[in-house]
């Protein structure tokens, strides 16, 4: 889910800074070239730290498939970590959290500051709808995340929705 989130991600935010620069450059009545490079720079940093860190989550303490028998003729699986006492994946997973809600909330300063840019020039409020998606649906699930963690059917549902209504917002 992170590296889709990543490519998704960078690009909507490269749109939004990109259109940013140009307006704010415009109004200064200065010229910009907006390269590749600046496109590409927000994709590159956001996809390497967290191909990074889950590269680093799988070395250091992989998933493994469990299965709990919840009865004698029930049961159902589920990846956790090996060793659930252990401090790595518990760092790696704030970092991740840590790294990718920075840039949400950067992405969703961007799209504030493209809100009253004429849809003209760009998608930029739409792409702020976007980001308003993400961030809502962020603050609403991951409470809730926690809050269902024991409950197998209410944990997957809840990770397919949050994960359908960021898909569709797009």
């Amino acid at each position: 889910i992170t590296m889709g989130w990543s490519i998704l991600f960078a690009a909507l935010y490269a749109k939004l800074r990109r259109v940013n620069l140009v307006i704010s450059n415009a109004l200064a009545f200065r010229s910009i070239k907006v390269s590749e490079k600046d496109v590409m720079l927000p994709f590159a940093v956001l996809f390497s730290c967290n191909m990074i860190l889950m590269t680093l989550w799988t070395i250091l303490d992989p998933l493994v498939w469990v299965r709990v028998q919840t009865s004698p003729t029930e049961s159902y699986g589920a990846c956790r970590v090996e060793y659930p006492e252990a401090a790595s994946w518990k760092v790696i997973v704030s970092f991740v959290a840590i790294f990718n809600g920075a840039a949400l909330i950067g992405a969703n300063i961007e799209a504030y500051k493209a809100r009253n840019v004429d849809t003209e020039y760009g998608e930029s409020s739409f792409i702020g709808l976007i980001m308003g998606s993400f961030l809502q649906v962020v603050v609403v699930g991951l409470p809730l995340f926690f809050l269902v963690n024991d409950n197998p059917t209410a944990r997957f549902f809840l990770t397919s929705s949050m994960v359908f209504l960021m898909s569709i917002s797009v």
